[in-house]
């Protein structure tokens, strides 16, 4: 509420990127739309292809009350190619499945968030920040470079024929100095892949810091 009062008052836009919305573990999912006084200066964007896992499918929408921003915005649409046939008829199947699908994969990743945090918490040194939302992580490993460290992984590490390729964090952060020992993790993988995982990284941070 305090962002779109600013934005108001400063007569700019607030533009609220929500393609996760639904993915929320400890509240009900909540929109910016919702707010009092969102009718000017609140934008929505969102994505089917995050909400269902439908990678690849160039199908989103932008949403507000504004009425001449919205006219600006059909002409811009009017002047683009529109997404692929086969997609919009597929994102029509998706909006009328109603919400049984969404409830039901909020519940899986649940899951996985908490089997993938478990199980880098058992890790000596390893301190992860669980996902209120969406299911991206920061995860703390005990080491001081992980832009080496993911190199020193992908190619000198071998657990069962397994591998792991991390994200380091460092690119994630604007301050100088932040992330340097995190990387970004996503809990998107079945319960067993990302056992294997945690499995792979202690094996890994035993022997890069042995």
């Amino acid at each position: 509420q305090e962002l779109l009062d600013f934005c108001r008052a400063k007569g700019i836009f607030l533009i609220s990127d929500e393609v996760y919305r639904e993915f929320v573990y400890e509240s009900e999912p909540f929109s910016v739309l919702q707010l009092p006084n969102s009718d000017r200066n609140a934008i929505v964007i969102d994505s089917l292809s995050k909400r269902y896992s439908a990678c690849g499918t160039r199908v989103g929408m932008i949403v507000t009350r504004n009425r001449e921003l919205l006219q600006q915005i059909l002409k811009m649409s009017q002047a683009r190619l529109c997404p692929a046939t086969m997609e919009q008829d597929g994102a029509i199947g998706l909006l009328n499945s109603g919400d049984d699908e969404i409830i039901a994969m909020r519940e899986v990743y649940r899951n996985r968030i908490t089997t993938l945090c478990d199980g880098l918490e058992s890790i000596k040194g390893v301190a992860c920040h669980r996902p209120k939302g969406a299911f991206y992580m920061m995860v703390r490993l005990p080491v001081e470079n992980t832009d080496l460290f993911a190199e020193y992984m992908v190619s000198n590490v071998r657990v069962d024929g397994k591998t792991l390729l991390v994200a380091p964090a460092k690119g994630f952060y604007l301050t100088p100095g932040l992330g340097e020992s995190e990387v970004r993790m996503a809990a998107v993988m079945e319960e067993s892949a990302l056992l294997d995982v945690v499995k792979v990284l202690e094996v890994a941070i035993k022997e890069y810091n042995g």
